[in-house]
């Protein structure tokens, strides 16, 4: 499995011209492409070059009336105007892993454009191989053929497409192990490679001249390379001529620039001493002012540390003084809301008693007023007790009659029937409403059968209607008694009914053609029906009694009918519904005689007893009859409720009076502390206390202050106990003395301090310019006054304008501003000092270190143009030497290798006419022996590139070189050799050979030239396309077995197929002539893929793989 040799699996077409949409499944070893020119045979060849080195180098294997591009392969779409298309190939790179290597074809463009598919995501590194392999199919996109950019957004089935540039492509096919040749490292690379397959597919001949060989082999990039080096390193030799020349002019430049420069570093040396003399004065003044500020300092320190004791001394005893206060205040709040929790448990009791002598009261208040209800019934009229249960019998009746009839009334509304109702009998006449309703009920329903009949017979466009019938078949103007049979007889079904029951009327003309009646009189008359006579009212109105362009049956009598119709079937629902929902309703007749009275004169004011019932009357004449008891009870509960109230009401104003205590304990508390939270309150004072006592303790444990020093100034302060307010005055006294006392140490602090700044940058001014510390027991000087500093301005002013005088030639005026003597002399000394850090002490030194490199310079230009000649030349030799090492190797490999008859290809090199190689050996040893501005350099001016030009020809002419020689000549290896390819047999004579033994000797050579160019530890695909293949005879079984040998498949395309047929390695392609077919003329290819069976589906063969 691990060698396993990637191979081609399939070729497959989209839209490509000759070969429009085709997949070929090629064989592991043999695969031949058969058929007459025009066939499109020779463009597998092109397809496979395409693929594999791009249609940058492409160039078509076969020759034609034109140069061949990659445009013309697409086929354009119907109007002409654009087409696109694809070819790819799938490589097995293990047994049955696939990955696509493709190219995108528009008409538009010369350029194709590859793309790879793969199973996995990383088009970067390593490709991912795929489980199935793709098909032409596979890229159609609903039957359409999408562009590249678009068929990269569609994942396929079995993996994703990816276009890839053309390094990156090369580069994933060797990375990946697709192909043994690096193609992406250089564009000779892959010319060579190009030239090799389209080697392989020529089959006229092969051109054995010697510079074609020699550019196939080895191509002309070592030429171009080694001719663009030398005119380079020629330039170079001429920059060093002129070089030379800004040497001997920088060298006046330093010494006419030496003299400004001394002149400024003589002022700035001025300008530094009197830098040092100031920086000393002024170290020595802030010393001074430093110590006095110090002094300073200590006082108010110590003045601030006894007046910060007194304030923490009074703020302690505040604040102890304000923690009694809290504390006592807590107290009484805690006893006033304990007297008011004890009322508060109290209070339960006393609305408890209150509530229950409510209650008695309310009760017996209650009894006393139905005393006093009854005893008001009494009148003239009812003088006892029966008379009064009389006259609540008479109340409470009318009670329940306002009742009935709200029922009533709202049974009504809710229905929908006050109007019905009192237009109807019911509201008239109670007795007879019901039969005179039946009566008129059953008249409706005969009025609206009667109508129905008429509406069907009306309607002429109604297929029931008898008068459509009658107008048909009777002779108009019809008769009354014709005309009032058709509408008796109307209701009738033409039809049968199921099941059968009553009448139907199948033929009409049978009852009407021959009817017999007898007249009564104008309502109607008799039909005579087989001995039955049945009675036929009279119409009431005809239509059809005038001739037939004379009928007014139209739509206006029809909507009359129809609204008739409407109109009665109202009727006949509203009085229906309300004899149904009347007939159901309870006691009818009094609710009707209720309904229709004048309620007012019915119930008059109606007194509040009929509001009781029976056992509630009996109720309060029970509690009468027992008055005097009731109303004592009354009396008592009275009294009891009194007492329970006072006690209550009491109980609330102590409570409110102790409640207004805490409140204005509470707000004295925010007034003075800002909170009623006393644990808070406390809290805070104590933390106050522990704070107070913390930062009197840390004076005595910082500042060096005892105990007793406190202690005493405490008895001082306090020998007399203050009062609240003279404690709170003695606070406010002692924060304005602390902060005037901090005010003061600040100030003295802040100057100190100051003078600690001023000595440090009098000290760093020291530093910078003595280059060391400021030592005050030997440095120190007595001055009383702060230095001036106009003696370091006047010097400054002396050094900036000799600074100037020597800057004045420099243009760049922004980076002097600084007035550095580095800057200075790197500006006008730029090669001498090439950064701006620059020691002004050893700025002589270092010109004369310049001027001697110069010196030194000079006499090594000479010396380098004869190192880079020699280095050219070295690399021509060494090149060379590779070229015909080579041509040994691959002559070796022909030599293995026999052609038909005995014959062998041989490829030769012999030494060029005109060109020596031993000039090379000859120029370089005169390059090691000459010396500056002598021997070959001595005559040459300024050795420019002419003079070195003729140098070379020159000597070159002295070995006997050609004197038609040129440079370019010269520098190519190519030059010095020819190559002589030729077919000899076996003793040795030349032989011109067959066209098969000249193409296979022709094979071998682009074989050999392979194995120069692969990477022998990658694998890849290894492809030999042979055109014109049935011309190579028994040669092609030789390169058949060599192919076998070197792991290649071989590709073939002939008229005929070459050589014998292998059922075992070899699929046949019989091509159609297609040049000029269309999509709908197009001929499919047939196949031979094994016992020379031919097929006309040529997919077969991937579904018996599959």
């Amino acid at each position: 499995m691990a060698n396993f040799q990637p191979k081609i699996y399939s070729l497959s077409t989209l839209n490509v011209r000759q070969h429009f949409n085709c997949d070929y499944k090629f064989n592991d070893f043999r695969t031949d492409f058969s058929g007459e020119s025009g066939s499109g045979k020779s463009l597998i060849a092109d397809f496979i070059q395409l693929l594999l080195v791009g249609s940058k180098v492409f160039k078509s294997g076969t020759e034609g009336i034109k140069q061949r591009d990659t445009s013309g392969l697409a086929l354009k779409n119907q109007d002409g105007k654009y087409g696109r298309g694809y070819i790819f190939i799938n490589v097995e790179v293990q047994p049955k892993r696939y990955i696509v290597l493709g190219g995108y074809l528009e008409t538009t463009s010369s350029q194709m454009h590859f793309f790879i598919i793969q199973s996995g995501y990383d088009f970067e590194e390593a490709l991912s191989a795929m489980d199935k392999p793709i098909f032409y199919r596979d890229l159609l996109v609903d039957g359409k053929i999408e562009t590249l950019q678009n068929l990269e957004k569609i994942p396929l089935d079995t993996g994703y497409l990816k276009g890839v540039s053309n390094k990156k492509y090369h580069q994933l096919l060797f990375n990946n192990g697709l192909l043994a040749v690096d193609l992406s490292q250089n564009i000779q690379s892959l010319k060579s490679y190009a030239a090799i397959i389209r080697s392989f597919s020529r089959g006229k001949g092969f051109f054995t001249d010697s510079d074609a060989l020699k550019k196939f082999l080895f191509g002309d990039d070592d030429q171009k390379r080694l001719f663009d080096k030398y005119q380079d390193d020629v330039q170079n030799i001429n920059l060093d001529q002129q070089q030379h020349q800004r040497l001997l002019e920088e060298i006046a430049t330093i010494k006419d620039k030496e003299l400004k420069i001394e002149h400024v570093l003589r002022d700035f040396e001025n300008f530094k001493q009197s830098k040092m003399k100031f920086s000393l004065e002024n170290a020595s003044f802030w010393f001074k002012q430093n110590h006095i500020k110090f002094k300073e300092f200590q006082k108010s320190n110590q003045e601030h540390q006894a007046i910060n004791i007194k304030r923490l001394l009074i703020k302690r005893k505040l604040a102890n003084v304000k923690l009694a206060d809290i504390k006592n205040h807590n107290q009484t709040v805690i006893h006033l809301k304990n007297e008011i929790r004890n009322a508060e448990m109290q209070k339960e009791k006393l609305i408890s008693d209150l509530d229950r002598a409510k209650k008695l009261l309310d009760e017996s208040t209650k009894y006393k007023d139905i005393v006093e209800k009854v005893n008001n019934w009494f009148t003239n009229n009812r003088a006892d007790l029966d008379a009064i249960r009389q006259w609540h019998l008479a109340e409470r009746s009318k009670i329940n009659d306002v009742e009935a009839l709200k029922t009533f009334e709202n049974f009504l509304r809710d229905n929908n029937l006050q109007k019905d109702l009192e237009k109807s009998d019911w509201f008239n006449d109670y007795s007879k409403a019901g039969k005179l309703s039946n009566k008129k009920l059953t008249d409706l329903e005969l009025s609206i059968e009667k109508l129905e009949v008429q509406l069907v017979f009306s309607d002429l466009d109604n297929p029931a209607s008898l008068a459509n019938w009658a107008i048909e078949y009777l002779s108009l103007p019809l008769s009354l008694e014709q005309e009032s049979l058709l509408i008796h007889f109307q209701s009738l079904s033409r039809i049968a009914p199921v099941p059968p029951t009553g009448r139907f009327l199948p033929f009409p003309e049978k009852l009407f053609k021959k009817a017999i009646t007898t007249e009564v009189d104008s309502g109607g008359f008799w039909l005579e029906l087989n001995g039955i006579y049945e009675f036929i009212m009279a119409c009431e109105k005809q239509y059809l009694n005038v001739a037939l362009d004379q009928i007014k049956l139209n739509k206006e009598p029809l909507d009359v009918i129809r609204q008739q119709l409407k109109e009665l079937k109202e009727k006949h629902i509203n009085l229906k519904k309300l004899k149904e929902k009347l007939e159901t309703y309870p006691a009818l007749e009094k609710m009707l005689f209720l309904y229709k009275s004048n309620q007012d004169e019915i119930f008059t004011e109606i007194d509040e007893i009929a509001e009781l019932t029976s056992t509630e009357l009996e109720k309060y004449i029970s509690i009468f009859e027992n008055s005097e008891k009731n109303l004592k009870n009354y009396v008592s509960s009275k009294e009891s409720y009194d007492i329970a109230y006072e006690n209550f009401t009491s109980s609330r104003q102590i409570d409110k009076a102790n409640q207004e205590k805490i409140t204005e304990i509470e707000n004295n508390m925010r007034k003075q502390y800002g909170s009623i939270d006393f644990e808070k309150l406390k809290k805070d004072e104590s933390d106050h206390i522990l704070t107070l006592e913390v930062q009197l303790e840390n004076l005595v444990s910082e500042k060096n202050i005892t105990s007793e020093k406190i202690q005493n100034l405490e008895e001082e302060l306090f020998n007399i106990i203050p009062s609240f307010s003279k404690l709170y005055q003695m606070a406010n006294d002692v924060e304005v003395e602390h902060n005037e006392a901090k005010v003061h140490f600040e100030k003295c602090q802040e100057q100190y301090s100051l003078s600690i700044i001023n000595l440090n940058e009098a000290r760093t001014m020291f530093m910078v310019e003595y280059n060391r510390d400021f030592n005050f027991a030997e440095d120190l000087i007595e001055i009383e006054y702060l230095p001036k500093e106009n003696v370091i301005n006047e010097s400054r002013s002396k050094f900036e304008a000799s600074y100037e005088w020597a800057s004045s030639g420099i243009e760049d005026k922004i980076i002097l501003k600084d007035y550095s003597v580095g800057i200075l002399a790197h500006k006008l000394l730029p090669t001498v000092f090439p950064t701006q850090q620059i020691q002004e002490d050893l700025i002589g030194e270092q010109i004369e270190k310049r001027l001697t490199e110069l010196t030194n310079d000079l006499q090594h230009i000479g010396s380098r143009k004869i190192e880079i000649l020699h280095n050219v030349f070295n690399e021509v030799q060494k090149i060379y030497n590779d070229y015909l090492t080579n041509v040994q190797r691959i002559t070796k490999y022909l030599a293995n290798n026999q052609i038909t008859g005995g014959n062998h290809a041989t490829l030769q090199h012999k030494p060029s006419p005109g060109y020596p190689d031993d000039w090379m050996k000859i120029f370089r040893k005169r390059l090691t022996n000459e010396m500056q501005d002598v021997g070959i350099f001595a005559s040459s001016g300024n050795g420019s590139k002419q003079d070195i030009d003729e140098i070379m020809i020159n000597v070159f002419r002295e070995a006997n070189g050609t004197r038609e020689a040129k440079v370019q000549d010269l520098l190519n290896p190519l030059s010095y050799f020819d190559l002589l390819f030729d077919i000899k047999l076996e003793d040795g004579q030349s032989n011109s050979g067959s066209n098969g033994q000249t193409y296979t000797a022709n094979a071998l050579l682009c074989l050999a030239r392979l194995s120069l160019i692969e990477d022998k530890d990658h694998s890849g695909i290894r492809i030999m396309p042979i055109d014109e293949a049935e011309g190579l005879g028994s040669n092609y079984e030789m390169l058949h077995k060599l192919a076998k040998k070197e792991n290649y498949q071989i590709v073939s395309m002939s008229i005929e197929t070459a050589g014998d047929i292998n059922d075992d390695g070899q699929y046949i392609y019989i091509m159609q002539d297609n040049k000029d077919a269309t999509g709908l003329t197009y001929v499919p290819p047939l196949g031979i893929f094994h016992n020379s069976q031919l097929t006309e589906n040529i997919d077969e063969i991937f579904e018996e793989i599959e």
